[in-house]
């Protein structure tokens, strides 16, 4: 099936599916207005649902979101996948064996027999009659349904650009519609037990037909009618499954292709598997939020060898990578099903257990230092969201941070804290605290270029080069290894970071690009610091100003370290 037509369909019989459980849980909620209640509740909400042209889309949407099921099933060249996927997938392959009795009982008794099942009489089948296996049945049918519904939804909408001012909202409403609906059966059921006591011909109206009756033999039947559509769809699970593993041994045995990844590791994987699921398969680390649907780009790759070979993309591939301006070698990796052998480069970084930032604390704690706080920024962060989806935003500033944290780790300095954008890192050693300072500056100096770089790299992708601020102040203070859960991280207090911030902050006004305070190239060992501006400035909360160097072109910045020999 083409992905094209698959993906929309899935959505739209989704969505009418989602609707359909909405009415009926507020139906079910209705509950708390004791059974009459109810039952005006089933008719005024789901009157819809029970006209021949609502039947037939609400059948025709469960067959074909369970076909489509099945489907995506049997595409998949191997199971492992995270969580919230394999319990989407799971959920929805167990949902049609809860779901066939309870389904037909209520479409078909009334239109085959005129037996309608309505709520007093579902109440009394599932809280008095057989309680022990329909009622919880029917409960587990009701939490599997909603949980497998609200992550379908979420992977729909978290792609939106205002999903996450509602994702509060909508969380709430996802928690309160079940545990209302839950109530109402629970209070119906207390209802139903309530009428009998005070009645007891209540229940006669909704005693089983005896046994040779028409009413009994309508009832026989449609049970074997359940019964045949369970065994049919249990029959094409198990087929799905046996079709799968005869496909995958058939492809791993005439047609395996190669992918090679960054460190020289390499995998084999059957023709026809997507990239993702080659990383996947075989323990490779690889960010995909939108689950491989081809929606967030998140799990975008560079191909660096074999791109003369790729296939074209897929009408759901084309249009991301058209609307985030890719190059000809950069694909999605839930998309690309290589013929050939290639070699891969992925863009976004992904570490297990999300620790994509971790540091190390070697020093002891409590250990008053003097350090080099440098605080780094990125310009036009606000509209360069605003202009994108909220993944192809994400995959950016990802990359920029990256690169600034890097290149602090590379000369020797930790990364304090990471905000959005913001980046603070600090450079000590109780030795030597001139080669810290020396080490801030140029990670500065390397950041810069390595900055220029990602934006000739992401040129396609950006309006104008990406921009940033950065600020280098050194002094005193008390730093120490700081315990979370069971990771550390170093950590220092005092007044050092939140001046390097206010330096950072003043970039925009002094129209540079960095600026570093005179403690900052005293400690390093600068010298020739002429040809740049000094200023005196203020820095809210200090009382007196501190003088500073503004720094425009990234080649006066490796001039003054490369005189210096820091």
């Amino acid at each position: 099936m083409k992905r094209r037509i698959e993906r929309p369909l899935r959505l739209f019989t989704g969505l009418t599916l989602f609707t359909f459980v909405i009415t009926h849980f507020l139906a079910h909620a209705a509950g708390l207005l004791l059974l009459p209640g109810m039952e005006v509740a089933r008719r005024t909400l789901l009157w819809v649902w029970d006209t021949p042209p609502g039947q037939a889309l609400l059948a025709g949407s469960f067959i074909t979101h369970a076909g489509l099921g099945l489907w995506a099933l049997y595409r998949r060249r191997h199971l492992r996948m995270p969580a919230g996927e394999a319990w989407q997938l799971g959920l929805g392959l167990c949902i049609p064996l809860l779901l066939i009795s309870h389904g037909m009982a209520g479409m078909l008794s009334d239109d085959l027999y005129n037996d309608p099942l309505t709520y007093p009489r579902a109440i009394v089948l599932y809280w008095i009659t057989a309680p022990e296996t329909l009622l919880w049945r029917q409960l587990l049918l009701l939490v599997i349904v909603w949980i497998h519904g609200c992550i379908g939804v979420r992977g729909w909408l978290m792609t939106k650009p205002w999903y996450r001012r509602r994702a509060a909202l909508l969380g709430a409403f996802a928690m309160l519609l079940p545990l209302l609906a839950l109530a109402g059966i629970v209070n119906a059921g207390w209802d139903a037990e309530r009428r009998d006591a005070a009645d007891p011909t209540y229940l006669e109206q909704f005693r089983p037909p005896a046994p040779g009756t028409p009413e009994a033999e309508n009832r026989a039947a449609l049970a074997a009618i359940s019964g045949g559509v369970f065994n049919t769809y249990v029959l094409l699970l198990v087929g799905t499954l046996g079709m799968r593993q005869y496909r995958n041994w058939r492809a791993r045995a005439t047609s395996p292709v190669r992918i090679a990844y960054p460190g020289g590791r390499s995998v084999t994987v059957p023709r026809g598997t997507s990239v993702l699921e080659a990383s996947r398969a075989n323990g490779v680390p690889h960010t995909a939020l939108c689950g491989g649907r081809g929606r967030c780009s998140t799990c975008r790759i560079r191909v660096t060898e074999g791109v003369d070979a790729l296939p074209p993309p897929n009408a759901t591939e084309r249009a991301v990578l058209e609307r985030m301006k890719a190059p000809r070698a950069v694909r999605l990796a839930c998309q690309l099903r290589p013929v050939a052998p290639l070699s891969v480069t992925p863009l976004l970084s992904a570490r297990d257990n999300g620790r994509t930032f971790a540091v190390s604390a070697p020093m002891d704690s409590g250990r008053e230092l003097a350090i080099t706080a440098l605080f780094v920024d990125l310009r036009g962060s606000t509209s360069l969201a605003a202009e994108r989806l909220p993944f192809d935003a994400l995959f950016i500033v990802t990359r920029y941070v990256q690169v600034v944290t890097d290149a602090i780790r590379k000369h020797g300095g930790y990364v304090i804290a990471i905000a959005g954008d913001g980046v603070m890192g600090m450079f000590a050693n109780e030795e030597d605290p001139a080669a810290a300072a020396a080490s801030a500056l140029r990670a500065t100096a390397d950041l810069w270029r390595d900055i220029e770089l990602l934006s000739r790299d992401l040129a396609e992708e950006l309006d104008q080069p990406l921009a940033f601020g950065a600020g280098v102040h050194s002094g005193l203070a008390v730093v120490g290894a700081v315990a979370c859960s069971e990771d550390g991280s170093l950590q220092f207090i005092g007044d050092t970071g939140n001046v390097a911030a206010r330096l950072e902050e003043m970039t925009k006004t002094l129209g540079a690009t960095v600026v570093f305070s005179d403690a900052a190239a005293e400690l390093a060992g600068l010298r020739r610091l002429e040809h740049l501006e000094r200023r005196e400035v203020a820095i809210r909360g200090r009382d007196g100003t501190l003088g500073v160097r503004t720094v425009q072109r990234q080649e006066d910045l490796r001039g003054l370290l490369e005189g210096t020999g820091a």
